[in-house]
């Protein structure tokens, strides 16, 4: 997840982290692509086609085409819904800052602390038992 950090995408530094807690909003309208694994194999949804609001599930082993689906919402609900472990990349979020009191402008990278992200994945883990622990439906 560190080196996601070191990878730019028109000069914004990328995050990879759990779908979960904090990073489910932060990354919410900003998704870049999902990584989806079971613990033995990986595979990822992007985007489909020129449209942002577009997506595909792809796996390089057996189906090249898993899903699709036509809008974010419909996306966001299917994965909400997964059993697998859901990573999201999405550009690290930039705040304006004044830099020498003359009204010039920086980037100013916000971190997200390593608290933080033990909180999401205490907060992915705990909803992966209720999951678990959740009847099947019929």
């Amino acid at each position: 997840m560190r080196a996601a950090r070191c990878q730019k995408i028109k000069g914004a530094p990328m995050t990879l982290e759990y779908w979960a807690g904090q990073h489910r909003e932060a990354s919410r309208g900003r998704e870049l692509g999902f990584i989806l694994g079971n613990g033995i194999h990986w595979w990822c949804v992007r985007q489909r086609g020129e449209s942002p609001e577009e997506w595909e599930e792809v796996d390089s082993l057996g189906q090249s085409h898993i899903a699709s689906w036509s809008c974010s919402g419909d996306l966001r609900d299917a994965l909400a819904g997964r059993e697998e472990t859901v990573l999201v990349l999405y550009p690290d979020r930039q705040e304006e800052v004044d830099v020498d009191g003359e009204g010039k402008n920086a980037a100013k990278l916000k971190r997200i602390s390593r608290r933080n992200e033990t909180k999401a994945a205490r907060q992915r883990a705990k909803e992966e038992r209720k999951l678990a622990t959740q009847p099947e439906s019929t």
